[in-house]
């Protein structure tokens, strides 16, 4: 299995296979995507990418209330999903690369990973 480790890790930082993971997003800047690719195959990883566990009711109602260009949920009834957040490039870099695992960082709540992504963004001066 091919791991791919934050240097920066937080605490609650954990190890999770990429296939559990589903991107938000899918229309990722391809310039930035190989940018993003080639500083994790010189530097590593510098941060853990963020999850949040939610339904796919709560999705489809942040779909439908704050990011209206973000993918649809599987499914819109009550089963757990593991929504990246903020990591998507990194996501897209890591599988590239052949990664099996990542370090990520894992929510319930949407604001409360939304706060922990613009403080981190802020702390790193906007670098991954």
């Amino acid at each position: 299995m091919k791991i791919l480790r934050a240097k920066h890790p937080t605490p609650g930082t954990h190890l999770m296979n990429l296939s559990a993971m589903i991107p938000m997003v899918n229309n990722l800047d391809d310039y930035y995507a190989v940018k993003i690719l080639e500083d994790i195959e010189e530097r590593g990883l510098m941060n853990p990418v963020v999850i949040v566990a939610m339904t796919g009711e709560q999705w489809m109602l942040d779909k439908e209330t704050n990011n209206p260009d973000i993918l649809d949920p599987p499914t819109d009834d009550e089963t757990i999903y593991l929504r990246l957040q903020c990591g998507n490039t990194r996501y897209v870099a890591a599988r590239a690369l052949g990664y099996d695992a990542i370090d990520c960082i894992t929510f319930t709540s949407i604001q409360d990973a939304e706060q922990w992504c613009a403080a981190n963004r802020k702390k790193h001066c906007g670098r991954q």
